[in-house]
């Protein structure tokens, strides 16, 4: 919460929003939006990628999932992957 009332969503939105209006944004940024979109936009896509993601994010190298392409990575470290879905832990809550 802002303390000064500022809409700070609505302020991010904008200006994210007129970059992508200008062209600003970096094709790689471009072309990762579109494939989460694309993802997120459907559930059949979602369960796959998350499954596969649960699968092998374990697996991999170290160097792979934190390298100096990997911002993010540099000062945090991920958490554990769980083992089953939120669909497939709610489905199991539910009696389904």
């Amino acid at each position: 919460m802002c303390p000064v009332k500022i809409d700070l969503h609505l302020q991010l939105y904008t200006w994210r929003n007129k970059l992508v209006l200008k062209g600003l944004l970096p094709r790689s940024k471009r072309w990762a939006m579109a494939v989460a979109s694309r993802v997120l936009k459907s559930p059949r896509l979602l369960n796959l990628a998350g499954g596969k993601a649960r699968f092998w994010l374990p697996k991999l190298p170290r160097f792979l999932v934190y390298n100096r392409f990997n911002g993010w990575g540099r000062q945090r470290e991920l958490p554990k992957t769980p083992e089953k879905s939120f669909r497939e832990m709610y489905a199991e809550r539910r009696g389904k």
